[in-house]
């Protein structure tokens, strides 16, 4: 009886396989007696596996049999050098025919290289042309690209009022770059409810920035009522997505227990990916943690993460790196962090390397130039409302 059931699968298993294949035999011989949307779907099918070559030979028979978004595609293909060199002129051509026969997002990105100027001379009348023809074929992305030279007066005057015409019409679409566009107007006219369904239509289909602002929103009840979890499940849509900032504030709640039980191990995991994503801020973080703030003591990481804070610039990682070198008595590092830090406008760097001219360890002895290069500091320290160094400006008057 089980031998007979494997059997029985086996060929279930056979006949669904040979099923699959016979359908997928069955398109590209449509395609090959003349119908586009058939080559279209089969090169679609190569594209999506990575097939890039088949892909571009399924794309060129549907070019020629007429098919637009099929000769777009081509466009996309050499502007992007998938499985080929990248070849503006050539994605030029084909957007430029794909465009003619009503694909649009071949006029998209045709208005696209002449907005940009890529491979091309820019020419804001072409691309505000192109973009106009895409967003009247219902493309959404045209209607948000219009939307954007409107709102930023490109080529033209300056209209808030048709930006947000394009850019509601681009979310309709269900262009979500356009929906996200669409929340920060609602956003900056204090229209917090419309505001708030723009950014979650746009980050339920992937446009990541919008979760953020969503999670901001409930965050800080702003607009909306305050709400931790949600908050918490739009920073996690985030972090997932590799927003930094998105991580940092996860990291954050985990660490207060606000959306979620407190996890500081997990804080610290989020503060670590956000660190990497290039968040200063985070990096500053993990710098405090290792300096002996709830976790174990590890000066060397602490100045690993101080530094890497410090070079994506964080004025306060600086200054706390020149805090540490002073303590071990390393001369040639603790007024160049100082100095950084200062430059960075942290008021306590400024502070400390005025203080380090006057109280140099090195050279015990006080001269004109170094009392000049101190008052120097406490003015910056000073500019920047640190009060100490006010005081200290008000001795040498």
């Amino acid at each position: 009886m089980f031998l007979f059931k494997k059997v029985i699968t086996l060929i279930l298993f056979i006949i669904f396989f040979a099923g699959n294949v016979y359908s997928y035999s069955a398109l590209e011989n449509q395609c090959l007696n003349g119908d586009k949307f058939s080559c279209y779907e089969v090169a679609e099918n190569n594209y999506k596996a990575g097939i890039f070559k088949a892909a571009l030979n399924f794309y060129y028979k549907g070019c020629e049999l007429g098919d637009g978004d099929s000769c777009s595609n081509i466009g996309f293909i050499y502007e992007e050098g998938k499985g080929v060199a990248v070849n503006i002129n050539k994605a030029k051509t084909f957007y430029e025919k794909g465009c003619s026969l009503n694909s649009g997002f071949g006029c998209n990105n045709l208005g696209y290289l002449y907005l940009s100027g890529k491979g091309l001379e820019k020419n804001i009348a072409k691309a505000k042309k192109y973009f106009l023809k895409s967003c009247e074929l219902n493309f959404g992305d045209g209607c948000n690209n219009l939307g954007y030279i409107f709102q930023n007066g490109i080529g033209t005057s300056q209209n808030n009022q048709k930006a947000f015409t394009y850019y509601t019409l681009a979310c309709k679409l269900d262009s979500y770059i356009g929906c996200y566009h669409l929340g920060i107007m609602y956003e900056n006219n204090k229209k917090m409810k419309e505001a708030v369904n723009a950014f979650t239509k746009a980050c339920n289909n992937g446009e990541d920035e919008s979760c953020l602002k969503l999670g901001l929103f409930y965050f800080n009840g702003n607009g909306v009522k305050r709400d931790y979890s949600k908050s918490y499940y739009y920073f996690k849509n985030g972090c997932n997505r590799d927003i930094s900032i998105a991580c940092y504030n996860l990291a954050l709640m985990n660490e207060e227990g606000k959306g979620t039980d407190k996890n500081l191990k997990k804080a610290l995991k989020l503060y670590k990916k956000s660190c990497e994503l290039k968040n200063k801020y985070a990096c500053l973080k993990l710098g405090d943690y290792y300096s002996g703030t709830n976790v174990k003591k590890n000066i060397k990481q602490a100045i690993s993460y101080y530094e890497k804070s410090c070079s994506l610039g964080n004025g306060e990682a600086c200054n706390n790196l020149g805090m540490i070198f002073g303590q071990q008595k390393n001369y040639s590092e603790i007024l160049k962090y100082y100095i950084e830090g200062c430059k960075l406008n942290n008021n306590n760097a400024c502070l400390n390397a005025g203080l380090y001219y006057l109280l140099d360890q090195k050279e015990l002895s006080l001269n004109q130039s170094k009392v000049k290069n101190a008052i120097l500091y406490f003015k910056n320290a000073c500019n920047l409302n640190n009060q100490t160094a006010c005081k200290l400006l008000s001795i040498f008057k």
